[in-house]
């Protein structure tokens, strides 16, 4: 008897874990659909760690100014650039030179190998290694970015 009501609450722990995660995923998808896209990943440590096998990493470094707000409307807004970082293999961090210059700009350097020029972005492997790194050259994020993301 007493190894029955062992596996009945095992089983009722287990069911408990399953529902509990199932919501945590579908109020995830809710949260990014009301947002207007998906949200970034808060540093590329948690990226590296999130990413799927196979996956890449999109460091992207915003700069301060007017540009900001056109290019993070774009994350949310654009459908190109929305479809292109809500792809199951993509993880995508934004380094805002606005909340801070000086960190954003060594950042992107550590694993772009180069100072960000403008709107740049670079992509890692799921191993953390540089795939490649572009600058906007004053094009909007969409005209480029997707091109960016593009798993040739």
């Amino acid at each position: 008897m007493d190894t029955v009501l062992q596996l009945a609450l095992l089983g009722a722990v287990a069911l408990s874990v399953i529902v509990a995660f199932t919501a945590f995923q579908r109020g995830e998808r809710r949260r990014a659909e009301s947002r207007g896209g998906v949200a970034p990943v808060a540093s590329v440590g948690e990226a590296l760690r999130r990413v799927p096998y196979g996956g890449r990493i999109l460091i992207l470094h915003v700069p301060a100014g007017p540009e900001e707000r056109e290019t993070l409307g774009a994350t949310r807004e654009d459908p190109e650039v929305a479809a292109a970082l809500g792809a199951p293999e993509v993880r995508h961090v934004v380094l805002r030179a606005s909340e801070d210059a000086e960190v954003a700009a060594h950042v992107f350097k550590k694993y772009a190998g180069e100072d960000p020029r403008g709107l740049s972005a670079v992509v890692l492997s799921a191993k953390g290694e540089k795939l490649s790194v572009a600058h906007a050259g004053g094009q909007g994020l969409a005209a480029w970015l997707p091109g960016v993301l593009r798993k040739d």
